[in-house]
């Protein structure tokens, strides 16, 4: 099933997938990312308990203003160990994970 996050603040990290999310799975087909306007996003794993490595998928990727990112090389996780997400710059961005 798709997913559909709307972030309204920039300059923060959201959580798009939470370790051991009921009815969650690490397996991701594809993701998108837009924005209203020009942003920088990272996409990565982190690893949870004491240490909470982060483990890069995409770090510091310019998005222009009108344009989209989408990552279509399947993403798998274990989602008992790992929580999905994304830093960004700016508000008003759009994500669709399937």
């Amino acid at each position: 099933m798709a997913r559909y996050i709307n972030i309204l603040s920039g300059g923060v990290t959201t959580t798009l997938i939470p370790a051991n999310e009921p009815q969650a799975t690490g397996n991701i087909s594809s993701i998108n990312i837009c924005s209203n306007s020009a942003i920088s996003v990272s996409l990565y794993l982190r690893e949870v308990g004491m240490d909470s490595t982060d483990y890069n998928i995409i770090a510091g990727v310019a998005i222009p203003d009108g344009a989209a990112l989408i990552l279509e090389d399947s993403i798998s996780f274990d989602i008992t160990k790992y929580s999905l997400m994304m830093s960004h710059t700016s508000a008003n961005i759009s994500v669709i994970i399937k």
